[in-house]
C-alpha cells in the first residue's frame, strides 16, 4: 500500500513478503522510501513512526494501524510547515536531574511540538549534538567529564553547526566568556535558574536568531509573555500570522493606551501597514507565549497567492476588524443619544 503526504512529498511504501498475506494473522515486513521536495524535511512525528516500523516484523493488522496513524498526521494544515517543525529540537545538558526535568518541562510548556533530548555530562552532550543537531543547546557551565564551557567552545570552532543557538546556565561569573558570541546573540547566559519567564525569553531570542538567518519566504517569530511585537509608529517590514497564543493591540503607550482588541490564533497582525503602505498604527503586545509566522512585505503577495488558506485568513481578519469598528461606532452613537 502507498500513502502520499503532500507537504513533505514523502512516499511510504509497505511491501509484504508474500502476495497471499491478506489475513490479519499473516507475517510481513515493511520498507520505506522517502523523498524530500526542495530540501524540506519530514516531520519528527513521521520520522518516529517510520523508525518504529522499519526493520520490524508485524502482522498485517499492525501494519495497517501504523498506516492509519500516518494518515492522521495533519500534513495538510498549512500553518504547520515541515521546516518549521524540524527546528524545534533541543538538547538539555546538566548533571542535576531536577534541573533537566525543569528545563524540559519549561520548553514543552512554552514551545509547541518541541523534541527534547537530555545529557548528563559533556561527552554525552557532544555525542547527541553530532547525531541529532539541535536548534538550541541548553547547558550548565560546569559539567562532568567535559565541561559545558568546553562543549560550547567545541561547537563554536566546528563549522558544521553554525546555526545552533546556545543558552549557558551559570552562576554569576568572575570574568566574561564568549563576548563576541553574546553580542551576536548566538550565546546567552541564564543566571536565574528558577525564573521560568526569564528562561522563556532566552528561548524566544535563541529561536528568533535562527529564524532571522533563514532566507525563506517566511519564518517563525517567537515572543514570551509581555514582550512587544512592534510599537506604534515603527517602520513596517513584515506582516505576521499568529500561529499560537494571544496578543493585544493598543493605541498609545502599551501601559496606559486604549485597547483596540485582542488578536487570536489564525489572525493576521500588522496587515494594515502593508495595505496602507504606512508605519505601524498600533502597539501589539503578547499576552502569553506566542508563535507567529513572519512574512516579509516584499514576499507577502506571492505567499498569499500560493497559499489560499492564508489569503482566507487575511480576509477573515479584515472582516473581524471591520465588525469591531462598526460595533464601537454603534456603541458610541448609543451613548451620545443617551447623553442628549
Amino acid at each position: 500500500m502507498r500513502c502520499k503526504l503532500p507537504l513533505t512529498m514523502a512516499v511510504i511504501t509497505v511491501r509484504r513478503s508474500s502476495p497471499n498475506m491478506h489475513g490479519s494473522g499473516g507475517k510481513g515486513w515493511a520498507t520505506f522510501s522517502c523523498s524530500r521536495d526542495s530540501g524540506k524535511l519530514l516531520s519528527w512525528e513521521l520520522r518516529r513512526i517510520v523508525g518504529e516500523i522499519a526493520g520490524h516484523t508485524m502482522t498485517n493488522r499492525r501494519i495497517s494501524s501504523y498506516v492509519d496513524r500516518i494518515d492522521r498526521i495533519d500534513m495538510e494544515d498549512q500553518m504547520r510547515e515541515p521546516e518549521m517543525v524540524d527546528r524545534r529540537v533541543f538538547i538539555v545538558a546538566s548533571a542535576i536531574e531536577e534541573r533537566r526535568k525543569d528545563i524540559t518541562d519549561w520548553i514543552n510548556r512554552h514551545i509547541g511540538g518541541a523534541v527534547v533530548f537530555t545529557a548528563t555530562d559533556g561527552s554525552d552532550a557532544l555525542f547527541k549534538i553530532r547525531n541529532t543537531p539541535p536548534a538550541v543547546l541548553i547547558t550548565d557551565f560546569d559539567l562532568p567529564r567535559i565541561s559545558g564551557r568546553d562543549v560550547v567552545q567545541t561547537l563554536l570552532r566546528d563549522q558544521s553547526f553554525p546555526d545552533i543557538s546556545i543558552i549557558i546556565i551559570s552562576e554569576l561569573l568572575d570574568e566574561e566568556h564568549f563576548v563576541d558570541e553574546v553580542v551576536t546573540q548566538r550565546v546567552q547566559f541564564f543566571f536565574r535558574h528558577t525564573d521560568e519567564l526569564e528562561f522563556s525569553r532566552c528561548l524566544a531570542h535563541a529561536l528568533n536568531r535562527i529564524e532571522n538567518k533563514s532566507k525563506a519566504e517566511y519564518r517563525l517569530h517567537f515572543l514570551s509573555n509581555g514582550e512587544v511585537l512592534f510599537r506604534e509608529g515603527d517602520h513596517a517590514e513584515s506582516v505576521f500570522i499568529l500561529r499560537r497564543g494571544l496578543m493585544e493591540a493598543v493605541k498609545g503607550s502599551a501601559d496606559g493606551g486604549v485597547v483596540l482588541g485582542k488578536v487570536s490564533t489564525g489572525e493576521f497582525v500588522g496587515e494594515m501597514a502593508h495595505i496602507n503602505k504606512d508605519n505601524r498604527s498600533a502597539t501589539v503586545v503578547a499576552l502569553e507565549d506566542c508563535e507567529l509566522i513572519e512574512i516579509p512585505m516584499g514576499t507577502l503577495d506571492f505567499v498569499l497567492f500560493s497559499k489560499p488558506a492564508w489569503a482566507s485568513a487575511l480576509i477573515k481578519t479584515l472582516s473581524k476588524r471591520l465588525k469591531n469598528v462598526n460595533h464601537a461606532l454603534v456603541n458610541q452613537r448609543a451613548g451620545s443619544d443617551e447623553d442628549e
